[in-house]
C-alpha cells in the first residue's frame, strides 16, 4: 500500500506543477509526460511478474 500511496502524492504533487491553476496550452508538460510513463512502465512490469508468479503456479 505504501507504493501506491506514493503514486497517489506523486501524480497530484506533478499534476499541481504542471496544471498551476488553470490549463495553459502553451504550459510546459513533460513532468506530466515523463510521470505517466513511468507509471506504465511500473505497471508493465508489475504484470509481468505476475504472470509470471502465476505461470510458475500452474
Amino acid at each position: 500500500m505504501a507504493g501506491e500511496q506514493r503514486t497517489t502524492i506523486e501524480y497530484y504533487d506533478v499534476l499541481g506543477a504542471v496544471g498551476g491553476r488553470g490549463w495553459d496550452p502553451h504550459g510546459d508538460t513533460l513532468d506530466w509526460v515523463r510521470f505517466c510513463l513511468k507509471a506504465h512502465h511500473l505497471q508493465a512490469q508489475r504484470v509481468r511478474r505476475r504472470l509470471s508468479e502465476a505461470g510458475e503456479i500452474w
